[in-house]
């Protein structure tokens, strides 16, 4: 059996999620087969989710808590409560991140707006009153 992924809790909701799947487990002394015949899926998935490979789905945080009704519902709460589980950025987004990593000059075309380096202060005030939105 190879050997468990360390795991940073702090990196994404994913790898949280995974520990805490990860410690639940063992401290109920189940192993990963046991916990995919309850959630149901193979112990594979469970092994990804418990590594942070894998993002779970809502499904598998609610049978966390039926396997683990000592945690009082903490798996669903935390996946219900969680808006990023794609990591630092949102999926769509991390080719953008690396193409800007990679670029040595960034460039813009803007017809109808001074982007935001070159603004004046009068002009930043500008926008934002002609942006405001009255609420009735």
């Amino acid at each position: 059996m190879p050997a468990a992924r360390d795991l940073d809790p702090s990196a994404s909701p994913a790898h949280f999620f995974g520990a805490e799947v990860r410690r639940a487990r063992e401290a109920a002394g189940m192993t990963l087969a046991d916990l995919g015949a309850i959630v149901p899926c193979d112990a594979s998935t469970v092994s990804r989710i418990e590594s942070g490979l894998l993002s779970p789905a809502e499904r598998f945080a609610s049978a966390c808590d039926e396997a683990f009704p000592q945690m009082g519902g903490w798996f669903t709460r935390f996946y219900a409560n969680s808006p990023r589980w794609d990591g630092r950025y949102p999926r769509w987004f991390v080719d953008w991140v690396d193409a800007e990593r990679r670029a040595t000059v960034l460039r813009t075309w803007q017809p109808l707006l001074v982007p935001g380096l070159l603004q004046t202060p009068e002009y930043a005030r500008a926008l934002f009153k002609a942006w405001q939105t009255t609420e009735d």
